[in-house]
């Protein structure tokens, strides 16, 4: 027969298995959370080799957000430069020579109509 509880009798205890259980399940978890903690300050603060900066040439309509992505990417060792540049001006900078872009950001044609700021 299973256990059952009646009044009077004193209430079964837990297994000492399930509680040994739950004490290594937490100890893992504090190991856990500890090693990404460090990983991550330990990643802000050590040295990078060299620098490196990207220019990113984009459509006027995803420069803004561009922009604000690239200063959460932002780092020490990492930068990055937003220039907006017109379609009708795109194909003549990558083409043209001289100072190229080390990224290059467009909408496709079918969504220009469906992106870009509210018109009155």
């Amino acid at each position: 027969m299973g256990r059952h509880y009646a009044p009077g009798d004193p209430a079964a205890g837990k297994p000492r298995g399930r509680i040994i259980a739950r004490v290594l399940l937490g100890i893992g978890l504090i190991a856990v959370l500890v090693a990404g903690v460090l990983a991550i300050v330990g990643g802000k603060v050590s040295q990078c080799d060299g620098s490196a900066h990207y220019t990113v040439m984009a459509d006027p309509t995803l420069a803004p957000a561009l922009r604000a992505q690239t200063a959460l990417a932002s780092d020490r060792c990492t930068t990055f430069a937003v220039t907006e540049t017109p379609d009708t001006q795109t194909a003549g900078r990558l083409a043209g020579g001289g100072e190229t872009p080390d990224l290059w950001l467009a909408l496709p044609h079918p969504v220009r109509g469906r992106v870009g700021p509210a018109r009155a």
